[in-house]
C-alpha cells in the first residue's frame, strides 16, 4: 500500500463525515495523525484503513489500493492463545506488508455476519479447529447470500480427510480446504490460487 497522506478535509470527504467527526476520531477514538507544517494534522491512508477496520466502519472504495484483495480471518476466541492462530495472525500481517491486500479478523459470534457485510472480503479464511459448526454456518451464510456470491471461502482444518474431492468441497460450502500444518509457501500458493 502506498504511504499517501490525506488532510482532515480529504478524510472527511472520503468517509462522508464532518471535519468535526474526523477531529473526534483523532482526539477520542485513536485515529493516528501526523503533525505537519502550520500545525495542520494529516492522516496516512494506511492508518485510516486500519482505523476504519478496527471500528467496523465501511472502507470507501476511493481509499482501497488499486486491485487490493480483502481477506477476512474468522477464528474462535477460545483459540486465541493457540500457537497456530498466533502464527496465522503474524503470517497475515506479513502478507499485508508484502502483497497488495487488506486483512481483517473477527472471532466467531453474532458480529461475523455484520463484519462480512461491512468489510465485503474477497476471501474468508475459516479456522475450524473444534468449531466446525460455526465455520460451516458462516460458509453457508456467505454462499446463500446473493450479494456475496463472489466471496471465496477456505476452511483451515487440523487434517484433510483422505479422498476429499471438489464435489465434497462444494457440499460443505467452501472453495478450498487447507490443513493447519501446511508450510508457508504452500499456503501462499493456495491463497493466491483462490483469487
Amino acid at each position: 500500500m502506498t504511504g499517501e497522506i490525506l488532510n482532515i478535509e480529504q478524510v472527511a470527504s472520503i468517509c462522508g463525515v464532518s471535519i468535526n467527526r474526523v477531529n473526534r476520531w483523532i482526539r477520542k477514538k485513536g485515529l493516528k495523525a501526523l503533525q505537519q507544517e502550520g500545525n495542520r494534522e494529516k492522516i496516512e491512508k494506511d492508518k485510516l484503513i486500519d482505523f476504519l477496520l478496527q471500528h467496523n466502519m465501511p472502507l470507501p472504495e476511493s481509499i482501497i489500493p488499486f486491485k487490493a484483495k480483502k481477506i477476512l480471518f474468522v477464528y474462535s476466541s477460545a483459540m486465541i492463545d493457540d500457537l497456530f492462530v498466533q502464527f496465522f495472525f503474524r503470517f497475515l500481517e506479513q502478507i499485508r506488508k508484502e502483497v497488495n491486500c487488506i486483512i481483517d479478523y473477527i472471532a466467531y459470534g453474532p458480529n461475523v455476519k455484520m463484519k462480512i457485510m461491512i468489510f465485503k472480503p474477497h476471501l474468508v479464511l475459516l479456522d475450524t479447529a473444534g468449531f466446525e459448526i460455526d465455520a460451516m454456518n458462516t460458509a453457508r451464510f456467505i454462499n446463500n447470500t446473493d450479494e456475496f456470491s463472489m466471496i471465496k471461502v477456505a476452511s483451515l482444518v487440523e487434517t484433510i480427510p483422505t479422498g476429499v474431492s471438489n464435489n465434497d468441497l462444494q457440499n460443505i460450502s467452501v472453495d478450498a480446504v487447507v490443513p493447519r500444518c501446511i508450510d508457508i509457501h504452500s499456503l501462499i500458493r493456495k491463497i493466491e490460487g483462490l483469487f
